[in-house]
């Protein structure tokens, strides 16, 4: 169960991040190196707390609340009567492409910086 609080609060972090970006580029005047710095900690946050989402999943076997649904021989590895099926995978890919944003944010802040200079001059 913590781990979807987890999991949540990060992907919650990162529709902040996308409300940011799609403002910034809404309005061309707000669109600085704040903005990007700030997408760039918002979704290294968002990263940091998916991946530990993802490491706390197996402890949640070790709950009672689950033990209830998967048997009582669920443990941190051993998943019991219950199955993954396609939910983890499809969240290890989302946590995956959750790592490549912030570099996409670096690299927008210095695509930013030359398109800038070829409008501006």
């Amino acid at each position: 169960f913590s781990a979807s609080i987890v999991y949540a609060f990060g992907v919650g972090v990162q529709i902040i991040s996308l409300v940011i970006g799609v403002v910034a580029y809404c309005k061309p005047r707000i669109k600085t190196h704040s903005v990007f710095a700030l997408a760039f900690v918002f979704q290294v946050v968002a990263g940091i707390s998916m991946v530990v989402a993802l490491v706390l999943f197996p402890v949640s076997f070790e709950s009672d609340f689950l033990r209830q649904f998967c048997g009582e021989r669920a443990d941190y590895y051993y998943r019991g009567l219950c199955s993954l099926d396609w939910s983890l995978f499809v969240a290890m890919v989302a946590t995956a492409c959750s790592l490549y944003l912030p570099a996409l944010a670096i690299f927008s802040m210095n695509v930013s910086d030359g398109l800038r200079a070829h409008i501006c001059c």
